[in-house]
């Protein structure tokens, strides 16, 4: 097996009028649906004049599946990169030039982390390098092991050295399988990451190989994403304690990963010439972690809206709650099922229909269904897997998210856009979609309740608060359409990234 796969362009369609743009995908479209993968589908069908071609960065092939999406005709080339089973590779006998490549590589880390070489030129040496290499020749080579040595030293040998080398491996097998592959991606004038991580090192670096624009936009943060991860990462050998938040006391080895995180967005931040965030209060978290406030532009997600002055209608019999996404941890689907204790004490009529894909994470779909039979929910609440949006929006009287982290979630806008109030937990830019921005309120007014992260007692109050009273759940739902309408309506992110993507 090669250190990498990676498949050649796919041809599709015939190519646009308008100018190529590459999107940069990591774990997303068209392998994976909802979310970010809803926003890239649907921005490549709102601009039909546009030819978009994609890279998806990936774990293994085996693990992505069957596409999600049917493919528009203005993607025309499909490209993979795959990270992992690089420690399949055979190590080869290296020729002069191969060695004098890896030799690179080493003084190019040794300087990167003296302070005299740039990100840049780091992994600039890694891609010459690993084209004509394996990590695994590279790792063999006793250079290789004088500079793990040296890098262990100065880390004060708290870890194991044992340990510490497998996680080097780790990082050296991803960014060799990513750099490796810089060179295959299709050629365009535009290169968009759609977050931080691989994708956004991958769109640094072909920036500075090739030239051309570099946007960068990100739904969720990327870092602040992997911090919660490692909290309870079982990869890592590490006796020290997981790590809840940046500020807290950590171990060397998880220390290291943020590390590697940190230095994939700064990488990201400082070659990006624009970066886009859903909403302020990311904007500051990206400046947090190092991005240039002047670089960052606010383009919220979009919907196609109900046209001004229709009113918003209401069944003041039917008392169905919704939630719409995928069935996984993040979306804490189980603290809605609890929730339906308080809602049936305050209103016995009400029912949750549960709507959005259940094979991402099986195991936590089947704890959601055993859940509902230890609740003696059954009849009350009804998995429906995947269905329209559209479809399922006329099912329901009242939108919930219990997620523990959002971007800004089409679930509400959708919702929104339907003349339907919501339930949402204060996460991303929930308590902005639900009450209006801060500093801009072009439409005044709530057009749901927040609720606290994980209280399932508070979110049934708030949902048969909205159930039981017909006159406030169509005010907050003709709030909701007219907010939509005004500050989300989808020929404005258009245009916005039309813009974005011809300066």
């Amino acid at each position: 097996m090669e250190l990498m796969q990676h498949r050649a362009p796919v041809g599709r369609g015939v190519a646009a009028h308008h100018q190529k743009v590459c999107l940069l995908l990591e774990g997303t479209y068209p392998y994976v649906f909802g979310g970010v993968s809803a926003w890239v589908d649907q921005i490549m069908h709102a601009m039909p004049e546009r030819e978009f071609v994609v890279t998806f960065i990936g774990s293994r092939k085996d693990l992505s599946g069957e596409s999600k999406y049917l493919l528009p005709e203005n993607l025309t080339a499909v490209h993979e990169i795959y990270l992992h089973d690089q420690s399949q590779s055979k190590a080869r006998r290296l020729g002069r030039d191969g060695r004098r490549r890896a030799r690179k590589v080493i003084d190019a880390v040794r300087g990167y982390f003296a302070g005299r070489d740039s990100a840049m030129e780091m992994m600039d040496s890694v891609c010459d390098a690993a084209a004509t290499c394996s990590l695994r020749d590279f790792w063999e080579m006793p250079e290789t092991w004088d500079l793990l040595r040296d890098l262990y030293t100065a880390r004060g040998a708290v870890c194991s050295f044992n340990e510490f080398y497998w996680n080097a491996w780790n990082f050296a097998a991803h960014l060799w399988a990513l750099l490796g592959a810089a060179d295959s991606v299709p050629q365009a004038p535009v290169y968009h990451a759609v977050c931080t991580g691989y994708a956004g090192l991958l769109g640094a670096l072909l920036k500075h190989r090739r030239g051309g624009r570099f946007l960068l936009s990100e739904h969720g943060i990327y870092v602040k994403e992997r911090v919660e991860d490692l909290r309870t990462a079982n990869w890592i050998a590490d006796p020290g304690e997981r790590v809840p938040a940046l500020g807290t006391p950590h171990s060397v080895l998880t220390e290291l990963w943020m590390q590697f995180f940190l230095f994939q967005a700064q990488a990201s931040y400082d070659s990006a010439d624009q970066i886009v965030s859903l909403f302020e209060r990311n904007a500051e978290t990206q400046v947090e972690f190092g991005a240039d406030r002047s670089k960052i532009e606010i383009v919220p997600n979009g919907v196609p809206t109900v046209p001004r002055g229709m009113d918003v209608s209401v069944n003041a019999n039917r008392k169905v709650a919704g939630f719409l996404g995928r069935i996984v941890p993040i979306k804490d689907v189980k603290t809605l099922l609890r929730s339906m204790s308080t809602l049936q004490a305050l209103c016995p009529a009400a029912e949750l229909l549960i709507a959005g894909p259940t094979d991402e994470d099986p195991s936590y779909y089947r704890e959601c269904l055993e859940l509902v039979e230890s609740l003696g929910l059954e009849g009350k609440v009804r998995f429906l897997g995947k269905v329209a949006a559209s479809e399922f929006l006329q099912e329901i009287d009242v939108m919930v998210l219990t997620s523990l982290s959002e971007g800004l979630p089409f679930a509400l806008l959708e919702a929104f856009a339907e003349g339907i109030p919501a339930v949402a937990t204060d996460v991303g830019a929930c308590r902005e979609l639900v009450d209006g921005r801060a500093g801009n309120r072009s439409v005044d007014g709530a057009a749901g309740i927040v609720t606290a992260v994980a209280e399932p007692e508070q979110t049934g109050e708030a949902i048969a608060r909205l159930l039981n009273d017909a006159e406030l759940r169509a005010k907050c739902g003709e709030t909701g359409r007219l907010r939509a309408v005004k500050d989300y309506a989808l020929d404005d992110v258009v245009s916005a990234y039309h813009r974005l993507y011809d300066c």
